[in-house]
């Protein structure tokens, strides 16, 4: 040990420490040097130091109960698989819910095993993008839309790329808190943003290939009845690979 540098010295000194506390609480798998130290104590420990777990503890309200069809949050259950993107850096299976509600992501923090309310609510403004149940979501800066919180990515093709905004509203109805949802979806075509309701939509994005796309329509539409943004998906990627 006399031939160490102390810096390296006092990092093994430290890097033991952890290990020592995290193996005392059942954790023994440990990192290389080289790894990343804040997902291996993320899922090691239970004072988290990653920087993702700054943040503020949330309560849900007690007037919002909570059903499989009247939540608050996209999908009902907390995504044990998720992934998120702060600052630049990634952060994979962590354990996340995203509550449109109020357009917030929120992390599982150890004090709900203690039968609390609490999750954690992250600086929302650092975040640059999660995946919860296999669907990636944007920060606005990053999606090109609007002024604060996140839209989900639909399709990106070649040519076009196609967001949506997923808003919640909810009010007591005598003694359950029901929630109407709503989504609104872009279409971006050579750096410009176009609102999408309905097929007439790309029309007016290409007047040219309106034959071909109401065409396209008429062999899908029966999707449309069943799944409404799998249509859109099947429609936009069709336009894309028409498109000049």
């Amino acid at each position: 040990m006399a031939n160490i540098k102390p810096k390296k010295n006092a990092l093994i000194l430290a890097l033991l420490f952890v290990f020592s506390k995290g193996a005392s609480q059942g954790f023994q798998n440990f990192p290389d040097l080289g790894a990343d130290l804040d997902s291996w104590h993320a899922s090691a420990a239970d004072n988290i130091n990653a920087p993702i777990m700054n943040g503020v503890h949330y309560y849900k309200r007690e007037d919002q109960m909570i059903t499989p069809d009247q939540n608050p949050f996209f999908e009902e259950s907390w995504d044990h698989e998720g992934s998120l993107t702060y600052e630049g850096r990634q952060y994979p299976k962590s354990t996340i819910t995203y509550n449109i509600s109020e357009d917030i992501l929120l992390i599982w923090s150890p004090e709900m095993n203690k039968g609390g309310q609490k999750s954690l609510m992250i600086d929302q403004s650092k975040i640059d993008s999660f995946q919860v149940h296999k669907q990636l979501f944007l920060n606005y800066k990053h999606a090109g839309i609007g002024n604060r919180g996140f839209y989900k990515k639909v399709m990106q093709g070649k040519h076009l790329t196609c967001m949506s905004k997923i808003s919640k509203t909810g009010s007591l109805e005598d003694v359950d808190y029901i929630y109407e949802e709503k989504r609104q979806y872009w279409v971006r075509y050579k750096a410009k943003n176009h609102n999408y309701k309905r097929v007439s939509s790309l029309y007016q994005i290409f007047p040219s290939l309106k034959k071909q796309i109401k065409r396209y329509h008429n062999e899908i539409r029966f999707i449309l009845r069943e799944d409404k943004e799998r249509y859109i998906q099947l429609m936009l990627y069709y336009c894309d690979s028409i498109v000049k």
